[in-house]
């Protein structure tokens, strides 16, 4: 895609993020719950979408620029925004991994090209430098376990959410073989903060020999 090709897909993306935000408004003022969340939850993939598009935009610049080559600067920019993070837990004398980002939405149905959004393809990236950068042997088994930060037990990540399940596929082959049952045991734990700033999603990756202590200290956290 050539880069007004973007611009115009951009401005076209934004056209529809500016309609429905507007319907937001009118359904607010008239009291129509149901309409309101089906709104905001098509806002929410436009306005993902549109981000994507700006990425990918200065991907490309990154690819034709001199002066702005490095997308290393990109992904940085992109993760201290987001608050994503990728980091080796140092308490632990063997491989514990910690991936930090917002909250993932609770069994949220999506539409597969939907899935991909900013949020999971931020944290992809984060994954991909972080692996490169310290060399990470992915596990032969592993013990993923999700720990969600909300208000409502409701919110908690489980099976179902396909946010998660791209996130997962992400890790494949950086810190996953696979993530098949028989390579990945999936555990989903739920922790309860009064405010909407605590509210986030944490991912720990440990061998399956050591998972034990790794779900103690998650448990009590």
């Amino acid at each position: 895609m050539t880069l007004i090709q973007y611009i115009e897909n951009i401005e076209k993306t934004t056209e529809k993020l500016l309609k429905e935000t507007r319907s937001l408004r009118e359904y607010y003022d008239n009291d129509e719950l149901e309409r309101f969340e089906r709104a905001a939850k098509r806002g929410m993939r436009i306005s993902s979408n549109l981000y994507l598009l700006y990425r990918w935009l200065l991907y490309s610049v990154c690819q034709v620029s001199p002066t702005y080559n490095d997308t290393k600067i990109l992904i940085d920019d992109e993760c201290e925004m987001m608050d994503i993070s990728v980091e080796q837990l140092e308490e632990f004398d063997y491989p514990v991994y910690k991936i930090s980002l917002p909250i993932l939405l609770p069994n949220i149905r999506r539409q597969h090209a939907d899935c991909n959004n900013a949020v999971t393809a931020s944290v992809k990236e984060a994954i991909i430098s972080f692996c490169r950068e310290h060399n990470v042997e992915p596990f032969k088994r592993a013990t993923m376990t999700i720990l969600t930060y909300g208000g409502n037990p409701r919110m908690m990540v489980d099976n179902d959410n396909k946010e998660a399940s791209v996130v997962q596929n992400g890790l494949i082959p950086f810190f996953l073989y696979d993530d098949s049952p028989a390579s990945c045991n999936n555990i989903y734990y739920f922790k309860r903060v009064d405010s909407k700033e605590e509210y986030r999603t944490e991912i720990y990756l440990v061998d399956t020999e050591h998972d034990i202590e790794v779900m103690k200290m998650v448990k009590n956290i």
